[in-house]
């Protein structure tokens, strides 16, 4: 049973991280301001949005400059440098943690349906730690994508690693929930896959996903692969079980293949050809190149966070920040 988290309208802060989105940011401004203003029913009139700038390349950052001095619910960070997705989403929340009750995180193209986030903030006064934005559907995605989204919500179950199916980064969280993140130093990110170790009180709203309003997505090929794969050496160590499970096979196989060479060899019988040298050599030679490399991703990851580096650097703020504190 739950019970109601906050006495009075929670403070709310929405944190939006930004790579060259230029093209989109004005129209996400005004939207996220408007926003604010249908939430004061709920939430805080002291409610505010935060965009992180992740080292862009365009105008990012003076248009969040100009935004800032123009409303006192804008904030913006400027970090170095360019550090990905989830660094700029944390450090965002992190910033935020001890300065509001809720924090919403979304993304600046405004694809995720805003019109949820009052049902969001609605669950969390009613007692839930962490309400997840999922989609409805993939409509809107190409065939492939949505057959390798499908395949790496499925592989990730497999491995032993709970995700919430067709959930990104459109998430509502309570200032509790983002001390507890606070304590995480990892320094390869998977953001989504912290949500079950941060609350087992989660709720959820499902919406529909509409189409970028203007620029291009951010999101390559290549970056989702990476970023699947950070996810799974993040959480799993099931593909390094897979290669001792693997070796036993092959030798097994080997030990085999050497009495029935030498029943062969007994029985006065050859073995004609050299498919039968050639082929077990490259597919054993093959086998232990994706070992390596399977082990080598493991412990790339670990001389990283031993070296307990930053994960980001801010540059600089809006003025809007003394204003806020």
């Amino acid at each position: 049973m739950t019970q109601k988290m906050f006495s009075t309208k929670p403070r709310l802060a929405i944190v939006i991280p930004c790579y060259n989105e230029s093209e989109v940011l004005a129209v996400t401004i005004t939207t996220l301001l408007n926003l604010l203003k249908q939430l004061h029913a709920i939430c805080s009139q002291d409610s505010y949005v935060v965009f992180v700038d992740d080292g862009s390349h365009d105008d990012t950052w003076e248009q969040i400059q100009q935004a800032s001095r123009a409303h006192s619910q804008v904030l913006g960070i400027r970090l170095v440098q360019n550090v990905g997705t989830q660094a700029a989403i944390l450090a965002g929340l992190e910033y935020v943690t001890d300065r509001c009750d809720l924090a919403l995180t979304t993304d600046a193209d405004l694809q995720d349906d805003l019109n949820t986030v009052q049902q969001m903030v609605e669950q969390a006064k009613e007692g839930k730690e962490i309400v997840l934005g999922v989609r409805e559907c993939r409509k809107i995605d190409s065939f492939f994508k949505r057959v390798t989204a499908n395949l790496f919500y499925d592989v990730m179950v497999m491995l032993g690693i709970p995700l919430t199916k067709n959930h990104s980064d459109f998430r509502l969280m309570t200032s509790s929930v983002l001390k507890r993140l606070r304590q995480f130093h990892e320094s390869n990110l998977f953001l989504r896959g912290f949500i079950n170790r941060l609350s087992r009180n989660v709720g959820v709203v499902t919406y529909v996903r509409q189409q970028r309003i203007a620029g291009e997505t951010k999101w390559s090929t290549k970056r989702l692969i990476l970023f699947a794969w950070t996810g799974i050496t993040s959480f799993s160590v099931v593909p390094l079980r897979f290669i001792l499970c693997m070796g036993i096979v092959v030798f097994l196989g080997s030990i085999s293949l050497a009495l029935f060479s030498l029943v062969c060899k007994l029985m006065g019988q050859t073995i004609p050809g050299w498919a039968s040298i050639t082929v077990p050599l490259y597919t054993l030679g093959g086998l232990l190149m994706i070992s390596l490399g399977i082990v080598g991703e493991y412990v790339g990851k670990i001389y990283e966070e031993v070296k307990r580096r930053p994960r980001y650097f801010i540059d600089s703020t809006t003025t809007s920040e003394e204003s806020r504190d």
